[in-house]
């Protein structure tokens, strides 16, 4: 897990690396206070109800993205996730809803925890990574009044 941004009311952090549902539980765990998380690909199976069950607890919102997204999506409704749940179909429109989401929820932390693999869209999870961190960097250049 990299931090990429952080200030008093925000930590930004890319974990690309959870390419599978187990992965990214650990790296939800271990995050304190309130939760948004970004994830998405390409599914590798459907043993997603423990994944459920800790963004239940810890999560306020979840942004889908990619070839994933919908039946992501049905999982939690069906297993009772009660928060905001986000649709896109790329990484870059995603991003775009986020700051705005951003700009009026306080949230610790924005996790990118793909917990899918990246081949829907990227060649590897580096390849995802890199991508999530340089949108990131645009996005803080033009909205820094939203984290400063």
């Amino acid at each position: 897990m990299e931090t990429i941004y952080k200030n008093n009311d925000l930590e930004i952090i890319n974990d690309s690396k959870a390419t599978n549902f187990d992965s990214s539980i650990a790296g939800i765990s271990s995050i304190e206070g309130q939760i948004i998380i970004i994830a998405g690909g390409r599914l590798k199976g459907n043993e997603y109800s423990e994944w459920i069950k800790v963004l239940k607890k810890k999560v306020k919102c979840v942004f889908l993205f990619g070839e994933s997204s919908k039946v992501l999506k049905m999982a939690l409704i069906n297993e009772g996730f009660k928060e905001n749940i986000f649709e896109f179909s790329e990484l870059k429109e995603l991003l775009n809803f986020v700051f705005h989401y951003l700009q009026n929820n306080k949230v610790g932390t924005l996790l990118f925890s793909p917990s899918c693999s990246s081949f829907d869209q990227f060649k590897n999870y580096e390849e995802r990574g890199d991508y999530f961190k340089k949108l990131i960097s645009e996005k803080l250049k033009i909205n820094k009044s939203i984290f400063c």
